[in-house]
């Protein structure tokens, strides 16, 4: 039989294995059980951190590693940076915006791309 040892390190001998198997048929106090976390730690004050995930182009993929190499953070971290000032600068701003009219005839200005977000924001705040 191949030698046994514990996580820590310790060999289990045959008297070691009947010790822990008499142990085992007595039954274990759980009140006095150590509490073992599994997975990573929350990054809330409770509860668990929902998992978000995302997909990119390559181009951004390797750019965000390569700025999270640069100032020696996680993706995860600089993502969440980024989600987190993109929603609390879109909150502040309203949800609907009117889009320019044409003066000549009704609708939107015949050059408008409603698609063309940057676009759209040049020529709102051109007023």
């Amino acid at each position: 039989m191949a030698t046994m040892r514990t996580r820590s390190g310790t060999k289990l001998t045959k008297k070691v294995v009947e010790a822990l198997a008499d142990e085992a048929e007595r039954g274990y106090d759980l009140t006095k059980a150590k509490r073992v976390a599994f997975g990573r730690p929350s990054l809330g004050d409770i509860g668990v951190s929902p998992r978000v995930q995302v997909r990119v182009d390559p181009e951004l993929a390797e750019a965000l590693k390569a700025r999270a190499k640069k100032e020696h953070r996680s993706v995860s971290e600089i993502a969440r940076t980024a989600l987190r000032e993109y929603v609390e600068r879109t909150a502040r701003e309203p949800s609907h915006v009117p889009l320019p009219q044409s003066k000549r005839r009704r609708g939107t200005q015949p050059d408008i791309d409603v698609a063309d977000g940057a676009r759209l924001r040049d020529l709102m705040d051109a007023g």
